[in-house]
């Protein structure tokens, strides 16, 4: 969906305005919770030609039935048990791997960090096997290295971070999430707190960034994750500065739809249907204005594509009720001036035939 800006915008500034836009638009593959990953394996698994037998399969589809009830440590027992005749079974150990790193509810926890880095590297290594031949599970595989990544990250010993092998092996996962899928929003951000622990500055903004701007929910997570807490003040700075560049590309877009919404209003239509709906869109405009959040700016570029898409067509329907209305006005004085006019000239015709009817009886 295109936005309409003014022409003073040149060409980087409308396309970090298209950017921001995309930003709250985007739905990427972005894993923040159990439910989320669940749901995209949900819709990928029924694709996957994993040659899952008969009794595999079944006690497959009971771990997932137990799974959903929210039983995780009988939905565990089930995958274990499925396992034990299938060890390749990609889907049993990928889901193992979740539970195990985020399995936690009313009914208790079976979170088990080292369980499910194990879990999760085999379905790694079983998922970039498939992904050769079968391009369907690569999201799903882009998400597995990035929960790999993250298992190895709850491992770190804080005693010597930059040598500790499980921070390494976490940047590694990461990366290679972001290799199968770029546009992994959670890759980025997790790399960003990986080289925030490590104090490598640069690697930290430029992946933090990258990361915001893919979606903007990561700068509301690293406002209070203590990864970041050694480079605090350089990440509320790039907050700042991001937060600005967003006020000043909406600002041009607040700009150019109030200009257009002005331009709808010197219509000056008496058609009422017209003028609600020039109300309704200035009524939105100022609605969105109000916003002095990053979140709030993107969210303006959304309402502004939608309220200048609505007034291209009030446009156009407004010339076409500005020529009637005024067709209108230009009719009833042409029929005026005919009126006068023949009032003038039906007197003087009428003089004209007396005095011709008068001298023919003379003669």
């Amino acid at each position: 969906m295109a936005l309409w800006y003014p022409q003073k915008l040149n060409y980087n500034e409308f396309t970090q305005a298209e950017k921001l836009k995309q930003i709250s638009d985007n739905t990427r593959d972005t894993v923040i919770g159990l439910d989320g990953i669940l749901s995209q394996l949900a819709v990928i698994a029924h694709k996957l030609e994993e040659p899952l037998g008969g009794q595999v399969l079944e006690l497959y589809n009971k771990g997932c039935l137990w799974q959903k009830r929210g039983a995780f440590q009988s939905a565990i027992n089930w995958f274990e048990r499925a396992i034990k005749l299938d060890d390749d079974s990609f889907l049993c150990h990928y889901r193992l791997g979740v539970l195990r790193l985020a399995g936690d509810n009313e009914y208790g926890s079976v979170i088990d960090v080292d369980k499910a880095n194990k879990e999760l590297v085999r379905a790694s290594i079983l998922a970039q096997q498939m992904s050769t031949t079968n391009s369907e599970i690569i999201p799903v595989l882009a998400n597995c290295l990035l929960l790999t990544s993250e298992s190895f990250y709850r491992k770190v010993s804080y005693e010597d971070i930059p040598n500790d092998p499980n921070l390494k092996e976490a940047i590694n996962y990461a990366n290679k999430a972001i290799n199968n899928n770029p546009n992994i929003s959670m890759a980025h951000y997790y790399l960003a707190r990986y080289y925030s622990l490590l104090k490598e500055t640069s690697r930290l903004e430029s992946n933090l960034k990258c990361a915001i701007e893919m979606d903007a929910r990561c700068l509301e997570l690293c406002k209070t994750d203590h990864a970041f807490d050694a480079n605090r003040e350089l990440v509320e700075q790039l907050i700042i500065n991001l937060t600005n560049e967003a006020k000043r590309i909406s600002d041009l877009a607040l700009e150019h739809s109030l200009q257009l919404i002005s331009y709808l209003e010197n219509y000056k239509i008496t058609k009422t249907a017209f003028n609600f709906k020039v109300k309704n869109l200035k009524d939105r405009y100022f609605e969105a204005a109000k916003a002095d959040t990053y979140q709030g700016y993107l969210s303006i570029l959304n309402i502004l594509s939608a309220i200048n898409l609505e007034a291209e067509d009030l446009k156009n329907w407004g010339r076409i009720l500005a020529r009637t209305e005024n067709f209108g006005k230009q009719k009833m004085s042409f029929r005026t001036k005919v009126f006068l006019i023949c009032l003038c000239i039906l007197p003087i015709l009428f003089i004209i035939y007396i005095i011709l009817f008068a001298g023919n009886h003379a003669w």
